[in-house]
């Protein structure tokens, strides 16, 4: 989805775009305990009772062995009816898909929540809300160290902790590795490059004019002596020529190479301590997302072996499943030994239609205008060309619209667990609960679909994925933060938070 390699994610940017009724967009907070109710629902049993959303206001009604009463639509016998039968029979292998977790949560369980924006200076706030560090710094960033954090006081450089109080400078950081898991990292020295293994003994000398992807699975890529682009092994060894414009470390088997792009060189970050980890070009954080970003890409294996051809129209991203390869107008899907399993067709795909955690995905017939979603895993499609829309939500949970009705699926099991008007727009799950937007109301919900808040008012305007039991909310433009009942941990009084 993105490059993570940055130690704080600013919630106001542009690259950190805001959950809106037009789109789906993800973007994590941390945070707990509630400071004061917000207008909220009370719901003391929440087995016995669950709410209505209408465009006009909210209701409680009682269950029923017959009907219940759920956000956004009343629904009967719908509710638990196996929709979509096939997709509990092909659930991805457990294990196969890996996810990097970034270090928000080390801050979280240390305490802090993070940083917000006053009179232009930023400061530190608990994880009950309470103010660490009072604004008085031009920045603040997470270093890689739980609980301290880099600041910028004129044109100094200090580190803290989440006190305030200053740290020497040099105090040592976790390290975090830069692709591959090989503990190989480059140096430099009389202007040539070699490598140092994880004791900082020289491993392979200074004979390189350039780094070109640092070892991982025990291969590296380099511009040798010559001026030759190779790939080497960990006792120098040149194993085959990759005349390509920019190369990527080996994941899985695949190492993953562009065609006619700006060169970057790995020996530049030497020793460098990044926030996240960069994977053969492509960012697996928490959430996957499938697009193409117009990069002309292509995989080798590891003899050399073109497995994806970067000749091809698009090339996406690849994944633990495989990636999607358009040629001449026409979208199929190859697995990782480059073998089609969806045959190519008049197809389009979006990343709200990818769940990359069970390998499945959304396709568009792009005649009809209609959804059907297939297997990754092995090809097979699971549905008809019947929906107007899918989105998967979780890893448990899409959205399916049919006849003007949008139906949330269970995602193990195929069946509705609730039912929503057909322009509601339901957010990314994250934790157990999401945001529902009906009217530019905003609600939040379970994964059993049951409201356990509602904006009555329609005063916020933008929301964040659950992370931790918390959202942050913007209210007549300034930032808060809330939890999964509605009650602000944070009240809506700063230009800015971000998590750290």
């Amino acid at each position: 989805m993105i490059d993570e390699s940055m130690d704080t994610e600013q919630m106001k940017q542009p690259e950190q775009p805001w959950l809106s009724a037009a789109a789906l967009s993800v973007a994590v907070t941390i945070g707990v305990q509630a400071e004061e109710p917000a207008h909220i629902y009370e719901h003391t049993h929440r087995e016995e009772a669950s709410t209505t959303v209408t465009t006009s206001q909210t209701t409680s009604v009682e269950k029923t062995k017959s009907t219940e009463k759920r956000a956004g639509a009343s629904v009967n016998s719908g509710i638990g009816e196996i929709f979509i039968p096939k997709i509990r029979d092909h659930r991805a292998p457990s294990g196969l898909t890996g996810k990097i977790h970034g270090r928000y949560d080390e801050n979280y369980r240390a305490g802090v929540l993070g940083t917000f924006k006053d009179n232009g200076k930023y400061g530190l706030l608990g994880t009950d809300g309470t103010v660490l560090v009072q604004p008085q710094y031009k920045e603040i960033t997470a270093a890689a160290n739980a609980g301290q954090f880099w600041t910028k006081e004129k044109k100094n450089r200090i580190l803290i902790d989440k006190t305030g109080r200053i740290l020497p400078s040099d105090t040592p950081q976790k390290k975090v590795h830069i692709d591959g898991d090989d503990g190989i990292r480059p140096f430099h020295e009389n202007g040539k490059y070699g490598f140092k293994d994880s004791n900082d003994k020289i491993l392979l000398p200074p004979v390189y004019k350039e780094v070109l992807a640092p070892f991982s699975e025990g291969i590296a890529f380099v511009r040798n002596g010559k001026g030759t682009k190779v790939a080497v092994d960990t006792t120098g060894r040149e194993l085959f020529d990759v005349p390509y414009d920019e190369l990527f470390a080996y994941r899985k088997g695949l190492a993953e190479y562009h065609r006619a792009v700006h060169k970057f060189n790995w020996g530049g970050v030497l020793g460098v301590v990044l926030g996240g980890v960069i994977d053969h070009g492509t960012y697996y954080g928490p959430e996957l997302s499938l697009s193409y970003d117009g990069i002309k890409r292509g995989y080798i294996d590891r003899t050399g072996a073109i497995v994806i051809d970067s000749k091809n129209d698009e090339v996406w991203p690849i994944s633990d499943f495989g990636t999607f390869v358009k040629n001449k107008g026409k979208l199929g899907y190859v697995n990782r030994q480059g073998r089609y399993i969806i045959a190519p067709g008049n197809y389009d795909v979006s990343k709200e239609s990818w769940d990359d955690i069970n390998g499945n995905v959304a396709l568009k017939d792009k005649e009809t205008g209609k959804y059907a979603i297939f297997s990754v895993v092995d090809g097979v499609q699971l549905t008809d060309f019947a929906y107007d829309n899918v989105t998967f939500l979780s890893a448990d949970r899409l959205s399916v619209t049919k006849n003007k009705v949008q139906y949330l699926i269970d995602g193990t099991t195929g069946a509705i667990v609730a039912t929503f008007p057909e322009k509601a727009v339901i957010y990314v799950f994250g934790d157990e609960y999401t945001w529902v937007n009906v009217d530019k109301k905003y609600s939040i919900i379970d994964k059993a679909g049951r409201v356990l808040y509602t904006d009555t008012q329609g005063d916020i305007s933008g929301v964040t994925l659950f992370n931790n039991g918390l959202s942050i909310v913007k209210v007549n433009g300034l930032y808060g933060v809330m939890d999964v009942r509605g009650a602000w941990v944070v009240k809506p009084r700063y230009k800015e938070i971000t998590r750290l």
